[in-house]
């Protein structure tokens, strides 16, 4: 028996590996990849995007190589975070959105597979597909995505009349002035604008209210009409409200539109509605909702101010004491409807019959309810539906069902009793119940008792006498279960799986490690120093030429964390600067590896004299590299 029990532990410990390895399954991230055209021309520009929802700390996004595709420079990366309520208990859910910008280098099928690197652990997103063809034959274009969607033209004819607009806020705008004849509503209007040629603007539809009750928030992009062109945004951060319950009144996927244009000093502006969400308290005290923030991209590419919406407060109390109904719960504010249906109404003992809930309203509606409680009625778990969302004027709301199984097991007519749910009407400022009676349901006899209606059951025939003393003691026999060959043989296939499967995964991460250290950047730059070596004690100057444009590469890459091979060579020495790198030996960088490119394509091959020269300089500079 001691045997068995040990086994038995073995088994339960075998099961918890299952449930853990499972578990860090479940956590893998949700990742979506998809690119704004799948049909490019060479030398076309194009973008790859990747959604993620994450739940650890993000060490790294990475694309796959493929010899059809270049990257340029680095991904941009924004943060998103939605919190939602399911039965009763807030669900956060954090995530990023990264942008890879690629160029089509050769005709043909690339398959671009992006990465995501999380504690250590890399997942990968599904593959996007893309199909590359000659220099002008790709079909047009769509417009280039912004981290709202792709937009239609706001300006229309007033596009381009003037000039870049990024400047002081507190300047005249001459951009617009005279534009007299654009339709402007003064809903929109502020006593100033926030910033020059593009700003953010939040605002809430109340600054009071009470826990659970709905505060409408509304974010607004102001872009003045005269810019020379529409501003590119990127590094977007979502307005943070972590003690509110956020609902969303437009749809995820809906582009931001302009809802009209407003007059701000000289100025005039299109006003978009980028966000609009429902948000219910969930604490008393000063709550602050916090800015949403976004980069404006300037016409060279480069990153300019940052923009940001105000910060708002809103102060949130507890509905009034006076007046209020018992078995009133605390956030359960809006506007409520409550409807029920019972099925059948007649059962027999032991039988079920099904109770449905129908819940409606607008506003914070609970997401579970209390049935009464009946001698003779036991209300199963139920099964919850919902249908929620943005209903009229800007109301979330919506309807849930609660479906019930009810068993009954006392005879007779039973008064179901009433259903009611109070709740707070912020418009009205008074409570209110919203009340179902579900009647009453007839239990006729049969069921778990029609075995019982003739009494008592009559004894057993064939029963043997009644034992007055002990028998004799049954003689003890040998089981094939009491011997330890036994439980070894039963034990052994998976005690050998386990082995097999211990060795093998230790035999991965052994290999995994050795491939890892193989791989690494310091590695492969010895490499590259000893096949530049050697390139150069041969009599071949083009290849020697190109071994140490790899050698230079990989230092950059080792002491100045920049990949100098996606970058063009003129450019080669202002990115070096950036990394930290002095200027003359980056410009010493630079004109190093133009000397090499212009040797290795030159109509005439060069003298291995001077390629051994140019390897002399190319070791200083990466010395001096190292050095720092």
């Amino acid at each position: 028996m001691k045997l068995a029990r040990t086994f038995g532990v073995f088994y339960t410990f075998l099961a918890v590996l299952l449930f853990v390895v499972r578990a860090r399954a479940a956590g893998a991230p949700e990742m979506r990849a998809s690119v704004d055209s799948d049909v490019v021309g060479v030398g076309d520009e194009f973008e790859l995007h990747l959604k993620a929802t994450v739940t650890g700390q993000i060490s790294g996004v990475e694309i796959a190589p493929d010899p059809h595709v270049a990257k340029l420079g680095r991904p941009t990366v924004g943060t998103f975070s939605e919190m939602n309520l399911r039965n009763g208990v807030l669900v956060q859910k954090q995530g990023v959105n990264v942008t890879f910008r690629l160029s089509a280098t050769k005709v043909g099928a690339a398959v671009l597979k992006p990465t995501l690197s999380i504690g250590g652990t890399t997942y990968a997103a599904n593959t996007v597909p893309i199909r590359i063809v000659a220099a002008g034959q790709a079909p047009p274009r769509r417009q280039p995505r912004d981290p709202f969607g792709n937009l239609p033209d706001p300006f229309g004819g007033l596009r381009g009349l003037f000039g870049n607009p990024f400047g002081d806020p507190d300047e005249d705008q001459p951009s617009s002035r005279g534009l007299l004849d654009v339709p402007t509503d003064p809903r929109y209007a502020l006593p100033a604008p926030r910033a020059r040629g593009v700003f953010l603007h939040a605002g809430v539809d109340k600054t009071n209210a009470v826990i659970g009750e709905q505060v409408t928030l509304s974010i607004y992009e102001y872009i003045d009409v005269g810019l020379a062109r529409e501003p590119d945004f990127n590094d977007v951060h979502d307005a943070s409200a972590s003690e509110f319950v956020r609902r969303q009144l437009l749809e995820e996927t809906q582009n931001p539109k302009i809802i009209g244009h407003t007059r701000i000093g000289n100025g005039i502006w299109a006003v978009r509605l980028l966000r609009k969400m429902a948000l219910f308290p969930i604490k008393t005290g000063e709550l602050k909702i916090g800015p949403m923030t976004l980069a404006v991209v300037g016409p060279s590419g480069a990153t300019s101010d940052k923009r940001e919406s105000e910060t708002l407060t809103v102060h949130v109390t507890e509905p009034p004491i006076a007046g209020r109904p018992p078995g009133y719960s605390i956030g359960d504010v809006g506007r409520f409807e409550l409807s029920a249906t019972v099925d059948p109404r007649e059962v027999a003992h032991g039988g079920i019959a099904s109770v449905s809930l129908e819940l409606s309203g607008t506003g914070n509606l609970p997401s579970s309810i209390v049935p009464p409680a009946r001698q003779g009625v036991e209300w199963l778990q139920p099964e919850i539906k919902e249908k929620m969302g943005a209903e009229k004027n800007d109301r979330y709301g919506g309807k849930r069902t609660f479906n019930y199984v009810v068993r009954l097991t006392r005879e007779g007519p039973i008064d179901l009793g009433e259903i009611a749910i109070p709740f707070y009407d912020p418009d009205a400022r008074a409570y209110d119940v919203a009340r179902a009676a579900l009647g009453s349901i007839t239990v006729k006899p049969g069921g778990a008792a029609a075995g019982n209606a003739g009494g008592p059951s009559a004894p057993l025939p064939n029963l043997p006498e009644l034992r007055r003393s002990l028998g004799p003691p049954v003689a003890s026999h040998a089981h094939l279960t009491d011997t330890r060959a036994f439980w070894f043989a039963l034990a052994a296939p998976s005690l050998s799986f386990v082995l097999f499967a211990s060795s093998r995964a230790a035999a991965r991460r052994l290999r995994d490690r050795v491939r890892t250290r193989s791989a690494s950047p310091d590695t492969l730059l010895k490499q590259r120093v000893q096949e530049a070596d050697t390139a150069c004690a041969g009599g071949d100057p083009r290849a020697a030429d190109a071994a140490i444009a790899r050698a230079l590469e990989q230092a950059t890459i080792v002491h100045a964390q920049l990949n100098v091979r996606a970058i063009a060579t003129r450019q080669i020495a202002a990115a070096l600067v950036e990394h930290k790198v002095a200027e003359p030996l980056a410009r010493a960088i630079e004109d190093l590896l133009a000397e090499c490119e212009s040797a290795r394509f030159a109509p005439s091959e060069g003298e291995i004299a001077v390629s051994r020269e140019r390897w002399r300089r190319a070791k200083d500079c990466m010395s001096d590299l190292r050095k720092g």
